[in-house]
C-alpha cells in the first residue's frame, strides 16, 4: 500500500515538473515572437539611414606587468547629432583593441549598435575570448536608445531600443537572423591620435583618422 502511495506521489511530482517545463517553453517561444514582432514594427518608426559617427577613439598605448599586457584607450559614444553620450576611459587586457558592432536589418533599413570593446594579444589572432566591455548599457536608458540625439521623438528612441534588444542579445532570446556581427580591428591605430568609426552613405562602417 505504501509502495503504491510513493509511486503515485513520484508520478505526480514528475508530471508537475513536465507541466512546468512545457509552460516555461511556451512562455519562452511566446516572448521570442513578441520581441521579434515589436522589433519589426519598430523599423517603420525609426528615421531613414544617414551617415553618422558612432565612436571616437584615442589609444594611449600598451604596457606590461607581472599580471600581463594591457592597452589603455578612451572611447566616446556619439549620438546621431554628433554629441557625446558617454566616455569610457580604461585599460583592457592585451596589446591591441577591437570593437564589435551589431547591424540589424529589415527590408530597406539597417541600424548599427556598438556592442563590445575587447583586447587581444596579437594582431592576427583567432578564437579570442570576447568578454571585454559591453557598450549597450551606456546608450540605453529607461527603455530608450539614446543613439538618436536631439530632434528625435520619444517614440523613435523607444523603437530603436526595441531593435537594440534583439540585435545586441540583451536577453537570451533568438534574434531571428535580423542582425549580424561586424568587427572593427584597431590594431593599426597610432597612439595618441584620434580616430572615428562612422557609417558611410553606403551603410558600411569605416575607421577614419581625424
Amino acid at each position: 500500500m505504501n509502495k503504491s502511495k510513493n509511486e503515485s506521489r513520484k508520478s505526480k511530482i514528475v508530471s508537475a515538473f513536465i507541466n512546468l517545463f512545457i509552460l516555461i517553453f511556451v512562455f519562452y517561444v511566446f516572448f521570442n515572437f513578441l520581441l521579434f514582432f515589436k522589433c519589426i514594427v519598430s523599423f517603420s518608426k525609426i528615421p531613414d539611414n544617414k551617415s553618422c559617427e558612432y565612436l571616437r577613439i584615442k589609444i594611449y598605448g600598451s604596457s606590461s606587468s607581472d599580471e600581463g599586457n594591457t592597452v589603455s584607450a578612451s572611447f566616446s559614444i556619439i549620438d546621431s547629432n554628433g554629441n557625446e553620450i558617454a566616455v569610457i576611459e580604461r585599460s583592457w587586457k592585451g596589446n591591441y583593441l577591437c570593437v564589435e558592432f551589431e547591424k540589424a536589418s529589415y527590408k530597406y533599413k539597417s541600424v548599427m549598435f556598438p556592442s563590445r570593446i575587447y583586447g587581444k594579444e596579437k594582431i592576427y589572432e583567432e578564437n579570442v575570448k570576447r568578454h571585454g566591455t559591453s557598450l549597450e548599457k551606456y546608450y540605453n536608458d529607461n527603455g530608450q536608445c539614446m543613439l538618436l540625439g536631439y530632434g528625435s521623438s520619444l517614440a523613435q528612441r523607444k523603437a530603436l531600443y526595441n531593435i537594440c534588444v534583439i540585435a545586441t542579445k540583451k536577453y537570451p532570446f533568438y534574434d531571428f537572423a535580423i542582425s549580424r556581427n561586424i568587427l572593427i580591428d584597431l590594431s593599426m591605430c597610432k597612439n595618441d591620435v584620434y580616430y572615428s568609426i562612422i557609417q558611410n552613405s553606403r551603410g558600411e562602417l569605416e575607421l577614419q583618422e581625424l
